[in-house]
């Protein structure tokens, strides 16, 4: 029983570092941005929801469609998320390297 216990508690550790050092990682990326502190919103919010779409982006950040349009497109160049629905409208958009982590 404890050796199961141990097990979960150094996997949980192992999930934890690797969110820290992905974090940190898309951090460095973003940083570069026009807008940096509604970037790090952005990530927050993916943190938070990994698979989302725009209108929940922009109730979150509070920010209008256009600026969401913006940012996601920005965040999907640099790799970060991936937008899984291939629509024009109606966006899903994933973020695939967090949600590997739980795999």
């Amino acid at each position: 029983f404890l050796t199961g216990v141990i097990q979960s508690a150094k996997n949980g550790i192992n999930v934890i570092e690797r969110v820290r050092i992905l974090t940190e990682t898309i951090e460095k990326k973003i940083l570069l941005l026009r807008n940096y502190s509604l970037a790090k919103q952005v990530l927050n919010h993916f943190i938070a929801t990994p698979i989302s779409n725009t209108k929940d982006l922009i109730d979150y950040c509070n920010i209008s469609a256009s600026t969401a349009s913006l940012i996601l497109k920005e965040f999907e160049n640099l790799n970060i998320i991936v937008e899984v629905t291939g629509n024009k409208r109606n966006r899903v958009y994933k973020f695939v390297d967090f949600l590997s982590i739980f795999e």
